[in-house]
């Protein structure tokens, strides 16, 4: 694989969050990540045969992109398996916009929790002394 596709693996969950999900969802990620090993083999042999054969190129590109994104939406999709798992105030680590890095829920994850718990703090205390306002709070949306 060219230097520049880091992400052609299948990253394991992060151990705090896996050691709390039921055994069904261990399973259910199993699963997923027997279809995502498939799939990034699909794709390493898509990157192989570009280097190798320029005529076909763009086709192979457009194929590799979209195995690139398939296998994105399953790591998205193995994060949503895990969600029930996780306190409500953290569930924005499941977003589809928090990076995928190093581990299924981010090599620095310690870090990212502990900015949703601060943002938390703010929430609500914003809902606790704005809350019964009728006229919203200008930095406030809600």
């Amino acid at each position: 694989m060219p230097a520049n596709c880091p992400r052609f693996e299948v990253l394991g969950c992060n151990p705090k969050i896996y050691r709390q999900a039921s055994a069904e969802a261990k399973n259910n990620d199993r699963e997923l990540q027997e279809v995502q090993k498939s799939l990034i083999q699909g794709i390493s042999a898509l990157g192989q045969a570009m280097s190798e054969e320029e005529a076909c190129a763009d086709h192979l590109a457009a194929a590799l992109a979209s195995m690139g994104e398939a296998s994105h939406r399953l790591d998205i999709a193995r994060r949503k398996n895990f969600k029930p798992f996780i306190n409500d105030e953290y569930k924005a680590l499941c977003l589809d916009s928090y990076s995928v890095e190093g581990l299924l829920f981010n090599k620095d994850l310690g870090d990212k929790v502990k900015s949703l718990g601060d943002a938390n703090k703010v929430a609500k205390f914003l809902r606790k002394e704005y809350g019964q306002q009728k006229e919203p709070v200008p930095f406030f949306k809600g």
